[in-house]
């Protein structure tokens, strides 16, 4: 799977507004100096994160952005639903006809593809809804720990079974 780079970007940024959150704001040209990116393509990310309220900025002398709420109550699906066009966009052939201008996968009037991509989106949307930002600072540990198992199985692995 191909991550978006202003979903990295993005969350990199996010992370640096976290992590300092405890002592003070950042402000745009300071992340940008951090993450080693243009001051405007970090006020385009930050604004986006704005918007979504999941920072907020503050202003005066000591002004800059933090948090708009607790970490733990940050989902990385939020962010990146934040950060650009849905995480997926799964509709059927149509989407991709290629010369043929149809889809020929049709069963019974339904792509025949079409579940397997949604099936993958729900994966997708439930695996980062379940990962906080909180979780990220805390180097991954947290997501490892709470991974969940069926019958000593992953979820993740019967759901693709499943497709």
């Amino acid at each position: 799977m191909k991550i978006a780079p202003t979903w990295e970007y993005g969350l990199r940024c996010l992370l640096q507004i976290a992590r300092a959150q405890e002592e003070k704001s950042l402000s745009i040209p300071q992340v940008a100096r951090e993450e080693g990116l243009s001051v405007a393509y970090v006020g385009k990310l930050l604004n986006r994160l704005g918007k979504a309220g999941i920072i907020q900025g503050r202003r005066g002398r000591r002004g800059g952005y933090v948090l708009a709420k607790d970490a733990a109550a940050i989902s990385l699906y939020e962010v990146f639903q934040a950060l650009a066009d849905p995480l997926s966009r799964f509709e059927d052939c149509q989407s991709y006809p290629g010369a043929l201008q149809e889809c020929i996968h049709m069963v019974q009037n339904t792509c025949s593809i079409l579940p397997v991509w949604r099936r993958l989106d729900l994966l997708v949307k439930r695996t980062l809804s379940s990962v906080t930002l909180q979780e990220v600072l805390k180097e991954g540990t947290a997501y490892e720990q709470n991974r969940e198992w069926v019958n000593g199985q992953n979820s993740a692995a019967l759901l693709v079974k499943q497709a």
